[in-house]
Parts: C-alpha cells; sequence; structure tokens
C-alpha cells in the first residue's frame, strides 16, 4: 500500500510496474491463446460438416 511504499522508496514502485505489465502480458497471451485455439476448432468444425 503507499503508506509503506514511502518508507522502502523507489523500489516497491517499479516492482509494481513490473507486475502490472507481466500481468497485462500474461492476459494478452491467453486472449491469444484462446483466439487460436478457437479458430482452429472452427476451421476443423467446418471441415467435417
Amino acid at each position: 500500500d503507499e503508506y509503506s511504499q514511502e518508507f522502502v522508496g523507489r523500489g516497491s514502485l517499479l516492482n509494481d510496474v513490473l507486475i502490472d505489465i507481466s500481468g497485462a502480458v500474461f492476459a494478452n497471451i491467453i486472449i491469444l491463446v484462446i483466439y487460436v485455439v478457437y479458430k482452429i476448432c472452427k476451421e476443423i468444425y467446418l471441415r467435417y460438416k
């Protein structure tokens, strides 16, 4: 939280930014994987219809 960050300094701020970035990247990767799997499944489904 903000109260303890004042004592720790800028190191914790950098940590929070890295956590936010890694979280966003991880979410994007999950969305991308789901999208690719969906596209592949759709292709297979249409082929066997």
